[in-house]
Order: C-alpha cells, then structure tokens, then sequence
C-alpha cells in the first residue's frame, strides 16, 4: 500500500526483535521514498486484541487519513474543516475488505475486458520491499533499493 500511495522506496532503516516467536515478531522501520516522503511503519505478530490492533495514519499539510481495522476511517482536510467518517462495522465482511471489487476486477482482466490492475511488476516490488525490511532489521544498517527498471 505505501509503495501505491507514495512511489517507490528509496531507503529503509529498521530494527526487530523475536520476543514471543520462534522468528523475529517486532518492528519498527522507517522508510524514505523517491518522492520524499518518510514513512513509519510498526508491526508486532504478538499485540493485544485491543481494537484497533490495525491502525494507519497518513499526514499531510494540515490533513489527515486515519483507518482503524477496516471498521473505521476518519478524514481531516485541515485546521478549520470539519472531519469526516466513515464507519463500515456493519458492512460485510467481502464488501470491506475489499474482496468484492478485486474479485470484479480480476474476473473482467481475466475476460479481456480491462488491463490487469496489478502487475507482476507490482508483485516484484513489493516483495523486494518486505526483503528490504528483513534485511534492514537483520544488520540494523540502512539498506538502499535499487531505481525500478524503466524498460520493464
């Protein structure tokens, strides 16, 4: 989702410890992208179930996203507007997690209908995201991602 919202990352910086599981369950990066933005980003495989155990903040000039879960997403568009949300707790379950409109996606990509809305290029890169991140933590060094390949 951060490389959707914010470009491709340029730099990743972390740390993770193994505290409850037998593999590293706590982390803490930072992540700086090609546009400049930084992002923070904290995951522990052993929190609570206090609600929301899923949260994401987006902070912009004067503005903000805020999810809980996928129950709740409150919006701030600045000092002096009012803010807004949404409250999806009594949505179904396939409508707001989104398994509703990708199934629909992937069934008219798979028909011919409309291009792919993911590529494997998006695949690739995520998943060298998630190495980035391991390997980050692994020698608490900043780790450098490589430019995307513009011929691809």
């Amino acid at each position: 989702m951060a490389r959707f919202l914010f470009g491709d990352a340029e730099v990743i910086q972390g740390w993770a410890r193994q505290s409850v599981y037998q593999e590293l369950d706590g982390f803490a990066m930072l992540l700086r992208f090609r546009s400049g933005v930084i992002a923070s980003l904290t995951s522990v495989a052993h929190a609570t179930w206090l609600f929301p155990s899923e949260r994401i903040e987006v902070y912009g000039a004067h503005a903000s996203v805020v999810t809980e879960e996928l129950e709740r997403a409150s919006f701030s568009g600045g000092p002096r507007v009012q803010a807004d949300a949404i409250d999806c707790a009594a949505m179904p379950f396939e409508q707001k997690w989104g398994y509703v409109v990708e199934d629909g996606l992937f069934v008219e990509a798979a028909l011919g209908e409309r291009p792919s809305p993911v590529t494997a290029e998006d695949g690739y890169r995520a998943t060298e995201l998630v190495e980035a991140c391991y390997r980050a933590a692994r020698g608490a060094e900043p780790v450098s991602l490589p430019l995307p390949d513009a011929t691809a």
